[in-house]
């Protein structure tokens, strides 16, 4: 963190919860680089200075949001308070977020989804190494949560109903992603791009979808996710314009999509069971609490619906 020191002192003296810290914490270790950009706090920067690089780390949910929104205006009074130097009130005449910073980190449909991934990734032929980063992200917009995604073998995938099936819950393949799970479920060797050439090496043995070149029984989903999500990073790096995503973001998205289309068809679409399916071998939330969280991803469907002009 950027003046840590000062950082940690606020973070003792005013955090309720472990939980909250937690959060607030890793905004101020995001926020670091743009700090150390101007070689000043957060805490002496203006609103108009602030708004576009909050945007980029505080995320897109709504309840992270109000949480993370409070806490940095808290900081911004304890520093006013305790006469930090240059300490301003930028911070606290940040209400809310306009709809860039989900444009710029979801997507609007199926075809988006694709379009991304072809402006990202090399085009989809039968034995390319990046389609496994392709389904990853399709999975995503599917419904599958994350921790599956690496569990994933070619036997649940159901090509006569474009469907995967897991844990008894059958998920949709959009038409556009139909091709590329069947490449990736019938390929043996997988080609991989370097600098000057192109090398085909054999795929690693066993059932699981996204398998590489690396053998192993079991995917490690922390290195997979860093190296789907660096892809975007090298692309972003050529071309600022394209979308950088996150499997978090594509799911959320691939949700308000759903719910978009039975909204389309005059359905009701609930939230309550994705909610439940999150907890999973666990004990769920009160009534209280599901309510809320079930107006919380209402209110970002809204947004998104918004942002995408749905």
């Amino acid at each position: 963190m950027f003046n840590e020191e000062l950082k940690n002192q606020y973070l003792q003296e005013h955090s309720d919860s472990e939980h909250t810290t937690i959060r607030v914490k890793r905004v101020f270790e995001n926020l670091a680089e743009y700090e150390a950009r101007w070689n000043a706090d957060i805490c002496t920067k203006s609103e108009q200075e602030l708004r576009g690089v909050i945007e980029k780390v505080i995320g897109v949910r709504t309840s992270n949001r109000a949480t993370v929104l409070s806490a940095l205006r808290s900081y911004a009074r304890w520093c006013i308070s305790n006469d930090v130097p240059g300490a301003c009130d930028g911070l606290l005449k940040i209400q809310d977020f306009g709809l860039e910073n989900l444009q710029s980190s979801m997507v609007a449909s199926p075809q988006h989804l694709q379009d991304i991934l072809n402006r990202v990734f090399p085009p989809e032929s039968e034995r390319q190494l990046e389609n496994i980063y392709r389904c990853f992200f399709w999975m995503a917009f599917m419904g599958i949560y994350e921790e599956d995604s690496v569990k994933i073998t070619y036997e649940d995938i159901r090509p006569w109903s474009k469907t995967i099936e897991f844990d008894g819950v059958q998920y949709k393949i959009y038409d556009q992603a139909v091709p590329v799970f069947e490449h990736l479920s019938s390929a043996t060797v997988l080609t991989c791009d370097f600098v000057r050439f192109k090398k085909v090496k054999d795929r690693a043995p066993g059932k699981l979808l996204l398998r590489g070149v690396k053998t192993g029984s079991e995917l490690d989903l922390s290195a997979f996710r860093h190296s789907a999500c660096r892809e975007f990073r090298f692309a972003a790096e050529r071309d600022p314009s394209i979308v950088r995503l996150n499997y978090r973001n594509v799911w959320l998205s691939g949700l308000f999509w759903r719910a978009h289309e039975a909204e389309s068809n005059n359905e009701k679409y609930d939230f309550y069971d994705i909610i439940k399916g999150q907890y999973k071998c666990k004990k769920l939330p009160t009534v209280r609490r599901l309510q809320q969280i079930n107006r919380d991803f209402e209110e970002d469907y809204q947004r998104w619906k918004a942002a995408f002009n749905k």
